[in-house]
């Protein structure tokens, strides 16, 4: 019998016995997911009252003064877009999956806490946007203070730390860029490791 016929026969067995495995391995991992929704949708209602809610405050941020003669409408409507979130209740859940949610708080909190963190989520992104406007219209001092805010936040925004890092090192801000790489090491953020290095360069 050929050497090559022989090697193709081994490996018709090994893929066989691999696809086996696989399969076998998805199956568990599907009846594991599903054995969890079950008992999340059955979770009962647990406080909420002591998550960490973002409480936000506005009163930092470069507004357009109401009685100022400014036309520039993008501007207004992205200030806008951020003013909107003034009394809104929001949490940052993004660590959470739909299915741990449930089981940490209860089926019943499921819909409310998913809207605190879509809150969450669009606040961020409307500021994200106001500082980046405000960033390429060369408007260096009110774009650090809208980002810098974000950044309190602990914004998953990438944008946010980069721009941020940017204006720190055009001023020697050594200790700003250092604080900034602090905040992202905490992030879980799949840009996280490309934005550290980029921040580090800044110090080197």
């Amino acid at each position: 019998m050929p050497i090559f016929f022989l090697i193709f026969i081994v490996f018709i067995i090994w893929l066989g016995y691999e696809l086996r495995k696989s399969d076998s391995r998805d199956k568990s991992q599907q009846k594991d997911f599903w054995d969890k929704e079950m008992q999340a949708n059955s979770t009962r209602n647990s406080d909420i009252s002591n998550l960490p809610y973002v409480t936000v405050d506005l009163s930092s941020l470069p507004f357009t003064p109401e009685d100022s003669d400014i036309e520039d409408k993008t501007l207004l409507n992205l200030e806008a877009d951020v003013k909107v979130f003034e009394n809104t209740t929001m949490v940052d859940l993004s660590n959470y999956s739909n299915t741990e949610l449930k089981l940490s708080y209860g089926v019943g909190n499921f819909k409310k806490l998913s809207e605190y963190d879509l809150n969450y989520t669009s606040f961020i992104i409307a500021l994200n946007e106001w500082g980046e406007y405000l960033f390429e219209a060369d408007n260096f001092d009110h774009a650090k203070l809208v980002f810098e805010y974000a950044a309190s936040l602990h914004a998953d925004t990438s944008n946010v730390y980069l721009r941020l890092g940017e204006l720190y090192a055009n001023e020697g801000n050594t200790l700003g860029i250092e604080h900034l790489i602090d905040i992202v090491s905490d992030l879980n953020s799949v840009r996280k490791d490309s934005v550290l290095t980029t921040l580090r360069k800044y110090l080197s």
